[in-house]
């Protein structure tokens, strides 16, 4: 960062400082952030005029823009507001700036009897969340469905390590109330991919623990595993218990949890053994050949939901030829990127057919009189009808969205008593399979080449690369500098 913390000024922007929000989003986002108004220097400015947005940024002494956070308002008197347009430009990151300017809103809204601060879980990438493994008890199983039906694609868990020992001794007590391995299954087959976060370090950890982190990325598969070291974040609890335990490498410590310096003395292990650890964890992790296997083995568990998926455009295509040849024909692991392309254009290819087959089936019965007086019985080469009322749920889901999910889903567990029951009716046939009908059409245009699974194989390659890259980097540079300074001395407590 061009300048040092001490430089940074943190204050409240002003009408006329408007374009700073626009500036911000537009270094963070580029185009894609999903507030319009957010691009609209006029709109913010009235906003702020009315006093329904409250922004606050930080700058470096000569001006620079280093983050951004703004509080929004209905109106004057109201004791709730929403935080959001959080943005921390890449030069300023790992400084905790973020934390600085969004102290510094809450201290204006404490003097302001504002009680409480909240931001939106759609905040700018409506389908992609972050969750607490309670999601997988028996307390929230409720939620899933829903998650399904509003069309979440992916959430990050944080999951910090396998391990109930080291969960315990970061208090990480939800983490301990559940199955973490059945809490990811069961999230990946609502169609859900789960991303998650581990850290290495704790005082439970020993360099085994950074296999065993990978080993369980893997067994559950988890292509994006963000992995990262204990870091010691100044002010904290752990921070001062290190420094007081004389375990804080003054001289290391920084807060900064963007690099892989060993910030203190492990408890069991050295210094030297912590990162080598932590590289080992990497390469495993995000060498070519791990990220295409994991990545597999997600498509495996996956069902798409039926209104994912669109149009091509220009850039995905663009985005796999460049795969196709960084990956596919100049990189490593060739035989199992194509493992993974394959894997995802078989599945799509057959989806497809079947998806076209059980149309054209549900469009038969439609038609005759004698299936909809007495359906017949159901088969293995056909979804039985209980099965289908799912299907026909999903699709009026996705077709009426002004109807209310309660009365769907009443419709629904109806129309399931009834097909269950001697006492259907041709009316309920003709409309489980009118809907259900409905289903495969739109599954059937999901699978149309190129399919969900092929497009979901392409990103995770994609993202695979990335991290391939950043990893690489990593652990290229840190071993260059460990065979000039060897930490090696620093041994663990006993």
């Amino acid at each position: 960062m061009a300048a040092s913390p001490d430089d940074i000024v943190i204050r409240l922007l002003d009408v006329s400082e408007a374009g700073h929000v626009v500036d911000a989003i537009t270094a963070a986002y580029g185009e894609t952030y999903d507030v319009p108004w957010a691009y609209d220097t006029a709109e913010i400015r009235r906003r702020m005029a009315h006093g329904q947005l409250i922004s606050a940024a930080a700058f470096t002494s000569g001006g620079d823009l280093l983050s951004h956070v703004a509080l929004t308002r209905h109106g004057h008197d109201d004791h709730v507001v929403h935080a959001g347009q959080a943005v921390t430009l890449a030069a300023a990151r790992g400084h905790h700036v973020f934390t600085r300017v969004f102290a510094h809103l809450a201290e204006w809204t404490a003097a302001r009897r504002i009680f409480g601060i909240y931001a939106e879980a759609t905040a700018a990438h409506p389908y992609s969340q972050q969750a607490s493994l309670d999601l997988g008890s028996p307390k929230l199983a409720h939620l899933l469905p829903l998650m399904k039906a509003a069309g979440f694609s992916e959430v990050f868990l944080g999951i910090e390590n396998p391990d109930p020992a080291a969960l315990a001794r970061m208090n990480k007590k939800q983490n301990l109330k559940v199955g973490i391995a059945e809490t990811v299954t069961s999230i990946q087959q609502a169609g859900i991919e789960v991303m998650a976060g581990f850290i290495f370090g704790s005082d439970e950890d020993t360099i085994e623990t950074a296999d065993a982190i990978a080993a369980f990325a893997t067994e559950v598969a988890i292509p994006t595993a963000m992995t990262g070291m204990l870091t010691p974040i100044p002010y904290t609890p752990l921070a001062e218990r290190l420094r007081a335990e004389g375990r804080l490498r003054e001289a290391e410590f920084s807060g900064n949890n963007t690099n892989d310096v060993v910030q203190f003395v492990p408890r069991r292990m050295t210094a030297g053994e912590m990162q080598r650890g932590y590289y080992g964890m990497l390469e495993r992790l995000f060498s070519p050949g791990a990220m295409y296997r994991r990545s597999s083995a997600l498509i495996d568990r996956l069902e798409p939901h039926i209104f994912h998926g669109g149009a091509t455009r220009g850039a995905d295509i663009r985005a796999a030829l460049r795969s196709l040849w960084r990956q596919g024909v100049t990189g490593g692991a060739r035989r199992d990127y194509f493992r993974l392309l394959w894997k995802g254009a078989s599945r799509d290819a057959a989806r497809f057919r079947a998806a076209g087959r059980f149309a054209a089936q549900m469009a038969r019965r439609l038609g005759s009189p004698i299936e909809l007086v007495r359906p017949a019985l159901d088969t293995a080469a056909e979804p039985p009808l209980s099965a289908l009322v799912e299907r026909a749920r999903e699709a009026a889901v996705r077709s009426e969205r002004e109807r209310p999910l309660g009365e769907v889903d009443a419709w629904a567990r109806s129309l399931r008593q009834k097909v269950e029951s001697p006492a259907v009716t041709p009316a309920d046939l003709q409309s489980l399979y009118r809907w259900s009908r409905e289903y495969f059409v739109r599954q059937r245009r999901l699978h149309r080449f190129p399919g969900a699974y092929l497009v979901k194989a392409f990103n995770l390659a994609i993202k695979g690369l990335h991290y391939d890259m950043a990893m690489t980097g990593i652990v290229r540079e840190s071993k260059t500098q460990a065979s000039a300074v060897s930490t090696e001395n620093v041994r663990p407590l006993r």
